[in-house]
């Protein structure tokens, strides 16, 4: 198991590693522009290492920007261990005030993210792959706070039709609208086309979309009652 001390000592900077017991809280980026969700915290019985995303933030210029909607250049708002009884998490979350831009950014900041956060832990000795359930989380309106354009279909439907993704959008809509979750695979990212080392990833992520009150500025989200 990976300890704070651990990586306090690693190869990486110390302030880039805080522990907490209870919560740890996650800001949304673009807070405070108007009727926005401004932050969420997470609570647990666990203990959190949180890992400031500033790791993905300073290093971004060195990755390729790919496409338009997968570039290793974004990064996802917070990222996170969870240390809860015998169980361990890894946990990439991605605040949005809209479903639709959820849909529109969020699959790609956390897929992304989640393969950079890889990379940076696979060089430690204390990390094991199989060691830790990975997990992403998004979270945002109810998509019934969207607007309805008058033929009745989403905003976002019809503007991401220019977009290849437009057809995985739609699925992993479904699936959300229809479990909550989607088990995002990597290879609809075209992850696998990367060159990168077998056994850095898994080949899928486990999505949970988890929609708060419209209109809040923040929400708290008991991770407990999330990750059974």
């Amino acid at each position: 198991m990976i300890t704070i001390a651990d990586l306090k000592s690693s190869i990486y900077a110390p302030h880039i590693f805080s522990e907490s017991s209870a919560s740890v809280r996650v800001n949304n980026e673009k807070e405070g522009e108007g009727d926005k969700v401004e932050y969420v915290t997470l609570t647990s019985e666990g203990i959190f290492i949180n890992i400031d995303n500033c790791i993905l933030k300073k290093s971004k210029d060195i990755y390729s920007t790919n496409d338009g909607d997968v570039s290793f250049r974004k990064d996802c708002d917070g990222i996170c261990l969870l240390h809860r009884g015998e169980r361990k998490f890894i946990i990439f979350t991605e605040v949005k005030s809209g479903f639709a831009n959820m849909e529109k950014k969020a699959y790609f900041q956390l897929v992304t993210s989640y393969v950079r956060c890889k990379s940076f832990l696979s060089v430690l000795d204390i990390y094991s792959l199989s060691e830790y359930e990975e997990v992403a989380i998004a979270i945002s309106y109810p998509i019934e706070h969207e607007q309805i354009s008058n033929n009745g279909q989403h905003q976002e439907s019809r503007q991401s039709v220019i977009s290849k993704y437009a057809p995985l959008k739609n699925r992993y809509r479904r699936q959300i609208l229809n479990k909550s979750y989607v088990d995002m695979n990597m290879a609809d990212f075209e992850i696998d086309k990367l060159h990168l080392r077998s056994g850095l990833i898994n080949d899928h992520l486990h999505l949970i979309h988890i929609p708060i009150q419209s209109n809040s500025k923040s929400a708290t989200i008991d991770l407990d009652k999330i990750l059974l």
